[in-house]
This record gives structure tokens, C-alpha cells and sequence, in this order.
């Protein structure tokens, strides 16, 4: 599966254009645009993918850019930037991504730069346009370092250069050269110059940040997040926790750069935790701030603390709104286990009742509290009790068997708590 996606830009131009070629998969992969483009996204204007630059060269025609009277003119240039969040994977074995732009000149392409990980296997791709609308074609390969976020910079790749003629066919010989030598060499294109960064056209996996052309303000960014669904790792400092016990999730990330991570919670149903807020109690929150109508918590990592009574379904998702999610890691479970306070009775003899009474937190009538007795290897159920309104319980038993034994209570393991054991009670009966 090869894909591209192509945003084209000029000084006052934005438009998406979709470059398909034969069998290219065309399913729309980017599923946002963001930061200061508010009218662009009301439009609803899409990103469509396409084939790489191999199938577009030299068989199809240049892709069309430019179209006036976009929002791009009417915002300032320290915010003229794009922001996509696209839907990939890392099962991916093929693919592209490619913001195309329209710098105002050769400069702006020699300073551009991209952050890629972990060996990711790409390649540059600039076109040169003359006015009649013949030019060249120059691709430069780029590679990341290995376990790594790494910045590559366009100004040091050196471009294999194909001309092309107006019906865009390879029209002479090649020749190398980076992009500030060959603009020395071929001047300014009255027509223009375009540039896209293309990954995965080698049927390796991809993933890449940012990239930025210019290196002043108002230069435009692209920020994407291709091929990192399982980069979030979230950290609870423990998997099982008593009911109201403390509990921190942290988490990292493969991307290095600045976002924003979302942690959602869920009940342990999977619903909305805001209509099931009284299963997730978070009565602690350190350096986080949450809104309490959708209960969605926001924060770059820098850990919550939580106090939950009930199991706690989480996730991060790192670069995404509610609405569209660009990055997430698993769902995770945070298991608490309910609390059994126990009253046992000082001795306990062969053959006459006793009772144990007690509470059980968090309050959840109706549950079944069981009382066991150990006598070396044999472990019997000595009675059951079931919880009442309050929480409280009794559990009326009988030990038929001089010895030594040890008693406790449980709860049983459901979707809402982790199964709950007391504190053990050993005697001597007679």
C-alpha cells in the first residue's frame, strides 16, 4: 500500500489536491487540519492520497496547484502553519506522506529539515517549474538514525536532477547536486518551486514529526504523526491497587517534540466516563488540568495521580483531539481490588458457631462476601454472607476439626473490582 498526501501552498493559495495513479489506494488518511485554520476546516476540504512520485513520474501529468481567496491570506505569518492527523499504523509496510509546498524561493527549500525515527526510509522529492511549465525533477534520499528521533536537513542532501518537458516526459540526462548548487546553476523558476517528502515507497515503515521549510517566522510547519499508533507507553505505578489507594499513570512517547497527550478515562464497561462517573473516583490530580463535563484530562505526561474505588479503563493519545485521534496507545486497566475490614472473634472452638463481621469498600450492596478456613493443604469454604445497603456483612460459620487453621474472606473478581481478600486470622482450636 503506497500512499501520498499532497497540501499545496502559496503566498496566497491553499488548496488539497489528490494525485492518484493506476491501482493507487485513494482512502483519505489525514482527518484534520488544525492550529489558527478554522475556516479551511469548516470547509471541509479533504486529503486524499495517492501513489508515490515513482508513479507519478514520468507516466502522469504534475500535480495542479494553487487556488486564491483561501483563509491562508487572511492570517498572520507567524501562523501559517498545518497541522494533519492521520490515520496509519505500523503494520504499514508502504506508504507516503508528502506535504507539497510553494516556497517563495530556492531558499526556503534549502533550509527545510524533517525529524524521522528509528531508520525511517524516505525521500525528498523537489520540482523545479519553469514558466512554460517544463523543469526538473530532483529526489534525495533521507534516512533517520536508529532507535532515535533524528533531524535531517534538505540543505545537505544531495538531489538527483530529471528533466522533464511541458508534457512532464523525462527530457535529459541526469545530474546531482543539492538544492542551493543546482538554483546556482538554473536561476529562479519564474514558475515556481514545489517540494514533497515522501516515506514508505520502499516498502519500509515510516514515521516522521515535523517538517519545516524557511527557518523564520511565518515559514511554514507541517506536523504529522504517520505510523505511530503504538509509540504512546503509559506507566500506572501499580496494576493492582486497593479501593482508594494511590495510583500514578505516567507515560512517554516515541515523538520528541511539543503536543499535548490526552488521558481518558473510562468505566470498567467501556462507557463514557462522564455517565459513569461514580465508578472512577479521581480525588487526587497532580499537575493536571481536567474537564469535569467530558472528564477528559489533559497534560504532557507529567503523570496523574489518582485515587480510583473501581477498575480503571485509560489510554493516552498523544497529538489528537477528542474527535480525532493521531496517536494512542492500548487501553490499559488499572485493577482495584475492594477492601475487606475484618472482626474476628479472639478464639474459636470445635464445633460451636462463630461469626466475622466487617465492611467492604468501595459500597456495592448485594456482593457476595465468603469466608475461608485452611487446615494444612485443605482449604474449605466455611460460609458466605452478602453484603447489605451499608456495605456491612456477617458471616456465621462452623470449624469441626481441632487444629490449626487459618481463616480469611474474599470477594469475588468482576468487571468493576479486582477480587478483594482480608487480612488472615490464625487459630488454635480445641
Amino acid at each position: 500500500m503506497r500512499r501520498i498526501v499532497a497540501v499545496t501552498l502559496s503566498a496566497v493559495a491553499l488548496v488539497a489536491t489528490a494525485m492518484p495513479s493506476a491501482g493507487a489506494d485513494t482512502t483519505t488518511i489525514a482527518r484534520s487540519l488544525a492550529v489558527d485554520l478554522a475556516t479551511f476546516i469548516a470547509g471541509g476540504v479533504p486529503i486524499d492520497s495517492a501513489g508515490c512520485s515513482a508513479d507519478l513520474f514520468p507516466a502522469s501529468p504534475p500535480p495542479t496547484f494553487g487556488i486564491a481567496n483561501s483563509p491562508l491570506d487572511t492570517l498572520a505569518p507567524s501562523t501559517q502553519r498545518i497541522w494533519t492527523q492521520t490515520f496509519s499504523n505500523s503494520s504499514m509496510t508502504g506508504g507516503s506522506y508528502g506535504p507539497t509546498i510553494f516556497p517563495n524561493s530556492s531558499a526556503d527549500l534549502a533550509v527545510f529539515s524533517t525529524d524521522v525515527y528509528n531508520g525511517t526510509s524516505g525521500q525528498a522529492v523537489i520540482y523545479y517549474y519553469n514558466a512554460d511549465g517544463s523543469g526538473f525533477i530532483g529526489r534525495a534520499p533521507i534516512a533517520g538514525t536508529a532507535n532515535a528521533w533524528a533531524q535531517v536537513s534538505g540543505a545537505n542532501l544531495t538531489y538527483t536532477w530529471t528533466p522533464f518537458d511541458v508534457d512532464f516526459n523525462p527530457s535529459g540526462a541526469t545530474s546531482t547536486a543539492t538544492i542551493s548548487a543546482f538554483a546556482v546553476a538554473h536561476g529562479q523558476a519564474a514558475g515556481g518551486w514545489n517540494a514533497a517528502l515522501e516515506f514508505g515507497c520502499d516498502a519500509h515503515n515510516f514515521a516522521f514529526q515535523n517538517v519545516v521549510f524557511g527557518d523564520t517566522p511565518g515559514n511554514l510547519q507541517v506536523t504529522d504523526y504517520e505510523d505511530l499508533t503504538n509509540d504512546v507507553v503509559s506507566k500506572p505505578s501499580a496494576s493492582f491497587v486497593a479501593s482508594g489507594g494511590a495510583v500514578t499513570i505516567g507515560g512517554s512517547s516515541q515523538y520528541g517534540g511539543p503536543s499535548t497527550a490526552t488521558l481518558s478515562f473510562h468505566d470498567p464497561t467501556m462507557s463514557a466516563y462522564a455517565t459513569a462517573k461514580s465508578n472512577v473516583a479521581a480525588t487526587s490530580v497532580d499537575d493536571l488540568t481536567c474537564d469535569m463535563k467530558t472528564f477528559i484530562c489533559r497534560n504532557p505526561f507529567a503523570g496523574v495521580g489518582l485515587h480510583p474505588k473501581y477498575n480503571v479503563v485509560y489510554r493516552w493519545c498523544y497529538g489528537s483531539t477528542v474527535a480525532v485521534q493521531a496517536s494512542c496507545g492500548s487501553f490499559a486497566t488499572i485493577h482495584v481490588q475492594a477492601v475487606i475490614a475484618a472482626t474476628y472473634p479472639s478464639s474459636v472452638s470445635n464445633g460451636r458457631s462463630f461469626a466475622v463481621t466487617g465492611k467492604v469498600t468501595p459500597l456495592r450492596p448485594g456482593t457476595q462476601v465468603t469466608l475461608w478456613g485452611k487446615k494444612g493443604t485443605t482449604t474449605v469454604k466455611l460460609g458466605t454472607a452478602t453484603l447489605s445497603s451499608t456495605g456491612a456483612y456477617k458471616v456465621n460459620a462452623t470449624i469441626r476439626s481441632t487444629g490449626s487453621w487459618t481463616v480469611w474472606l474474599t470477594t469475588p473478581n468482576d468487571k468493576y473490582n479486582a477480587a478483594g481478600k482480608s487480612a488472615a486470622k490464625s487459630y488454635s482450636v480445641r
